[in-house]
Parts: structure tokens; sequence; C-alpha cells
């Protein structure tokens, strides 16, 4: 949605693009789900050209997109709840209600595959817009939060220092890693979003996977390479961050 980190993002390269002489038509949506969606159905008339897409999103076969890009800052899985801290093994989720985000969102999608295993865990999932599922935590009505964002972000930010909400600490995150083969761990350092009331209080390792560029094959190469300078000229590893790395769609 045009509050999320792809909105964002698009925003500030489609400043870039501006100032260039260019534009950038910025389309909310649900999320990496539906920008694969869309890319395709968009390669018929053109009317949509490239899409951030989440790493580890399927996309159906016979596709003919193509990855032009990761971005350098990965994003993280961030699971939000009251009391955390008891959660010390898979078993210790049973039966919890967890927000898994809205339908079409890489959000949903991760937690898709995260939840697949924790087969015989018994959570119990909801798909709802991430603003919704916070309240809902805040008022014990979810046990449990899941988004997938740039954890350096306000959204973060506000549900630790202002709903007082804490970060899930997967049991054997690194285990889980392993089975998803696009996410690597992260960390979130203890204090990161509240340096003097040293919030979060203990560092949380978390999943973290990339935002990938990816294009339908509408746009021109002169298009894709005024695209592509406009995305390093925001983020500045970008063209050193990409050296090598495979089209893997």
């Amino acid at each position: 949605g045009a509050t999320g980190n792809y909105y964002a993002t698009v925003e500030k390269i489609g400043a870039e693009v501006a100032r260039r002489k260019g534009r950038v038509h910025n389309l909310s949506s649900a999320g990496s789900v539906e920008n694969v969606q869309r890319l395709i159905a968009g390669a018929k008339n053109c009317k949509v050209h490239f899409g951030l897409v989440q790493d580890g999103i399927t996309y159906p076969d016979g596709h003919t997109l193509e990855v032009i890009g990761r971005l350098p800052r990965p994003e993280s899985l961030v699971i939000l709840g009251r009391n955390v801290e008891r959660i010390r093994t898979p078993a210790d989720l049973k039966g919890l209600r967890i927000g898994i985000g809205p339908v079409g969102s890489g959000t949903e999608h991760m937690m898709r595959r995260v939840l697949a295993l924790l087969e015989g865990v018994d959570l119990v999932a909801s798909t709802l817009p991430i603003d919704q599922q916070l309240v809902m935590v805040e008022r014990g009505e979810l046990d449990l939060a899941a988004m997938v964002l740039d954890d350096e972000g306000k959204l973060l930010a506000n549900a630790v220092t202002q709903r007082n909400l804490d970060i899930l600490q997967l049991p054997d995150v690194e285990s889980l890693a392993r089975h998803l083969r696009f996410a690597r761990v992260g960390v979130i350092a203890a204090g990161q979003m509240d340096y003097v009331h040293k919030l979060p209080r203990k560092e949380k390792k978390v999943l973290q996977l990339d935002a990938l560029i990816v294009s339908n094959g509408c746009a021109t190469d002169g298009v894709v390479q005024g695209f592509m300078a406009a995305v390093a000229e925001v983020f500045p590893t970008f063209v050193r961050h990409n050296k090598g790395q495979a089209n893997l769609t």
C-alpha cells in the first residue's frame, strides 16, 4: 500500500528520475505477489514496466519476468508481540493467534513458507493489514503480528517505542534460514529503536531477504539504463552489491 516500504522506496527513485527529466508513476499494491501478477498482466499492454518483489516469491510457470537488480538493503521478517521472551521453542507457539499480513503481500507469502515448517504447532493465522494487526496485538485480540519491512523504518520504531511491543526471535532461527534458501539471518541490535531507553532490550536475530527489481521486458534498454542509474543514485552501493549476482527468477 501507499504506506509501505516499497512505495516509499519507489517515491525516492521517482524523485531522482524526475530530477533527470523523466517520470515514474508509483502504483500502490498489496505487495510482492500482486506486483508479480501486475507485471505479467502488464506485459500485454506495457502499462507496467518494473516492480519491487520480495526474494523467495513463487513465479508462475512460463513467466518471462527478469530480475534486473537487488536493492542493497535487505528487509527483515519481524514478528511483534507482548511477553515474547516466553517463546523459546516451536512448541511455545502452539495455538497462538498471529496476523500474517494482507492477502497478496510479501509478508503473507513469507509467513506461509514459515508456517509450513511449523507443521503441528497449530498457529491460528489471520490475513490482515499491518496497521490493524498492530492495534489488535495492543488490545490482546492477536498474540503476534508479522511483517516484512525495513527494520530501520518508522513503522517498527513506533511499534517498539510507542506501542511497547517486543520483537520475537523465532526459535532456532538459523535452522529456519537453512530451510528457506532465499533468506539469511540478520540482527536487530539492542537499542536500535531507542538508544537511551535501550529498545529493544536485547539483540534479536531475524530472517532477512532481498528486495528485487523485476522487469517484464516492456521497457527499452535506454529506459532500463536510466531507471537503474536513478536507483544507483538513491542507493550508492547498488552497483557494487549487484556485481556477480545471478538472475534467479
